[in-house]
């Protein structure tokens, strides 16, 4: 008899199947079905729900619908759906639609038919979205424009300006004159912060044909109500605020719908012009109590809250409120819209904060919880900081917080011990998780996860890995400054949060699992730690210490304060620096006489910069036309490039002899670089991955634009710059098959 100890799982294995669009449909009815057969069996055997699994008493959480529960545990039925349909279709069998799910237009892909029945149920969460995205073929939806149009229109629900931008990109480069996916578009970049250039846009295609558009006029009457509430001139905001309400009077004389008479009521408001306010507001309110019976939309009822604000009805307006977030909870992007129209008209209606404070309950947008803590002992530690006797207790603890936060979105790296109990305390509450690594997914596992020799840990992390996160990763290869590489990514998770933060106008809480008796070195979490408290924030701390000794151990951050940290830089062959290349659009065309020419207006521009002592650097070099700087500072390297590119802009280049109009494209990034002599010329030196990554943006780059990577951006936010925003501008493939990356557009302040 084969010892059952030594048996090992060995499925077939079904890795090269590919399954199609029109299968996840499919895989949602199994995955349902699968919990409803086993629900049933449960309930035949006795079984009630309960808070907690409890044998004796056979009592599990999970007695409870299908649709109440967590993605986690969904996830354990989409994963033996899926396994179920891969298996199925590898053994050489066919799955095909039912007849009437075909349509009647057979030029019309079946599979796009289905997904688009889809993506319009509003059945799918989040989780599902992404593994669509991830999973499309460009070359199969180019010719169904319905696609992007739905598929943006759903990611946009969710609050997802960053993949409804690619989504979107992708859809105009096919469908380049298509007026909705260049509306949605705008709305994108208006919630993305880009309100300049989501006007412009729009403009241009109220002048192109979006005169007639009801879509077109109201967007742009809000980016220019966006736009109102960011000018800090008195004019500017009395003509935008104008321009605003007459954007949207034009479509209403279209097609009286509800959003557009609201945001007129709201504008009037806003103007001061309490009577035409309060009249437009009545007129759609009654329009949308017409159509509020049996309804489930949830602009209708939002609206409806907004029209009692304005009518000083404020009992009405948390009432309807409250009914639209029970309908749309799920849709951020919606909510956190109607959040912002509301917190416009408190100060414009001059409204009580306690009416203030019960709508923004009612309007709750989930907080950004970015997350450290320890990994678990290892056996042979002398003094514990983290045992494993204690996961469940810290599992416990970490669930309790996150639950009384309410809904949040959580960003962490996934380490063995505290991470990877954070991001299933989070999956447990079917909250959202960001997970930024250091290192290569495969390296990341070496490194943090099987150390300790706990199989366990390896399962749970590979499970995290596959269950349609988002998922950083700072570097391909492993490093021998492992734990400076920590250090980094804590700061790009850190920043990453931040700037959700921003676009969601939400809270941002640290949160760490952490034992006092612990001051680690740079890179850990006590680093961590001490630099949100350096910045100002409230840090909440699940104790150890306390936990361990089954006791009150004092304030935990009270030693923060009082031990120095080791600085990041502690490394002398190797450090985190800015890093710019510019070159000039132009320069091959110049005749012979004018390179000299060239060199003494832009490599004086670049040497006046450098003399002046505003930027700290590090070394410099130039080639032809190439500029290439590293400069100690992150804040130093986007002032330095956004000079640069004015003042080179600003040339009259025929006036001072040149043939040819130059203009400067310049890149920047941020990252470790390795420090070393050059032999050669005896100068400083720098190299490594970083570098390299920086000199393939720059040829991407616009001519007089600067553009920079989701590292430069974060470490930006991390630090907290405010001299320039870091716009998203989408997913780029770098040339010279360098790979695709997040690349956003560096900017002065609008």
């Amino acid at each position: 008899m084969e010892n059952t100890l030594s048996y090992k799982p060995k499925p077939i294995d079904t890795g090269h199947v590919k399954l199609s669009e029109d299968m996840i449909e499919l895989t949602e009815y199994l995955s349902k079905n699968t919990h409803e057969i086993w629900a049933k069996s449960r309930e035949r055997e006795g079984w009630t729900h309960g808070e907690v699994r409890d044998d004796n008493k056979k009592e599990h959480p999970c007695l409870v619908p299908y649709d109440v529960l967590s993605n986690l545990e969904k996830n354990y039925d989409r994963n033996t759906a899926l396994g179920t349909i891969k298996l199925i279709l590898s053994l050489g069998y066919n799955i095909e639609l039912p007849i009437e799910k075909i349509a009647k237009n057979k030029n019309v892909n079946k599979t796009h038919i289905n997904l688009l029945n889809f993506l319009s149920s509003q059945k799918g969460d989040l989780e599902q979205i992404l593994h669509l995205w991830h999973a499309h073929d460009p070359n199969s939806w180019q010719d169904n424009v319905e696609l992007y149009i739905t598929f943006a229109e759903r990611v946009i629900k969710f609050s997802e300006p960053l993949l409804a931008f690619d989504v979107l990109q992708e859809g105009i480069e096919f469908f380049s004159e298509n007026l909705r996916l260049k509306e949605l578009m705008g709305l994108t970049l208006a919630r993305l912060g880009s309100y300049e250039k989501a006007n412009e846009m729009l403009f241009a295609l109220y002048q192109t044909g979006g005169k007639g558009s009801i879509e077109t006029l109201g967007m742009l009457g809000r980016t220019h109500k966006d736009l109102w509430a960011h000018a800090t001139i008195i004019e500017d905001k009395v003509a935008h605020l104008k321009k605003s309400r007459q954007y949207y009077q034009e479509s209403y004389v279209i097609k009286k719908s509800f959003w557009t008479g609201i945001n007129i009521a709201t504008t009037y408001a806003l103007e001061g012009q309490t009577k035409e306010a309060e009249n437009f507001a009545n007129e759609i309110k009654t329009l949308c109590l017409d159509e509020s019976r049996d309804s489930s939309d949830y602009w209708l009822f939002a609206t409806l809250g907004e029209a009692c604000l304005i009518l000083g009805e404020h009992d009405e307006a948390l009432k309807y409120y409250s009914k639209a977030v029970e309908i749309g909870h799920q849709n951020v992007g919606d909510v956190n819209s109607t959040r912002k129209n509301a917190r416009l008209l408190f100060d414009g209606l001059q409204i009580s904060n306690a009416i203030k404070q019960k709508i923004e309950y009612a309007l709750c947008i989930p907080k950004i919880i970015v997350f450290t803590g320890h990994m678990i002992d290892s056996s042979t530690i002398k003094k514990p900081r983290f045992p494993k006797s204690k996961e469940r207790e810290v599992y416990q603890e970490l669930y309790n917080f996150i639950k009384a936060l309410g809904p949040c979105i959580g960003y962490s790296s996934a380490a063995m011990g505290a991470d990877i109990l954070f991001i299933e305390a989070m999956e447990a509450l079917n909250n959202k998780i960001s997970v930024v690594l250091p290192f290569s997914r495969e390296q990341f596992e070496k490194e943090s996860v099987n150390i300790k020799g706990d199989d366990s840990w390896v399962a749970r992390f590979r499970k995290i890995m596959t269950n349609n996160h988002e998922v950083i990763e700072l570097t391909k290869e492993g490093t021998q400054y492992s734990d400076y590489y920590y250090q980094y990514g804590n700061n790009i998770m850190y920043g990453q949060a931040r700037i959700k933060s921003f676009q969601l106008e939400t809270k941002l809480c640290p949160l760490a699992v952490w034992n006092k008796d612990d001051i680690g070195k740079s890179g850990g979490s006590s680093s961590f730690i001490k630099k949100w408290l350096d910045l100002g924030h409230d840090v909440n701390i699940i104790d150890l210490k306390s936990i361990i000794e089954k006791k009150d151990s004092g304030n935990p951050l009270e030693v923060i304060s009082k031990e120095p940290i080791q600085e990041l830089d502690y490394y002398d062959d190797y450090q985190i620096k800015g890093i710019l290349f510019a070159d000039t659009v132009n320069y091959s065309r110049l005749q012979d006489h004018e390179f000299v020419r060239f060199e003494k207006i832009v490599f004086g521009i670049v040497k006046e910069m450098i003399d002046s002592g505003k930027y700290r650097i590090a070394t410099k070099n130039t080639w032809g036309d190439a500029i290439y700087i590293v400069f100690h500072k992150i804040k130093d390297t986007g002032l330095f490039a956004l000079e640069l590119n004015e003042r080179i802009g600003s040339l009259q280049w025929e006036e001072l002899g040149v043939s040819q109009d130059m203009k400067v494209r310049t890149a920047v990034h941020a990252g470790p670089v390795h420090c070393s002599i050059n032999p050669v010329t005896g100068n400083m030196h720098y190299n490594g991955t970083n570098v390299c990554r920086a000199a393939r943006i720059e040829p991407l780059t616009p001519p007089g634009q600067v553009y920079t990577s989701l590292e430069y951006a974060s470490l930006a936010a991390s630090e907290h710059i405010d001299d320039f925003d870091c716009v998203y501008i989408g997913q780029i493939s770098m040339p010279k098959k360098y790979g695709v990356y997040p690349t956003y557009h560096l900017r002065r302040k609008e």
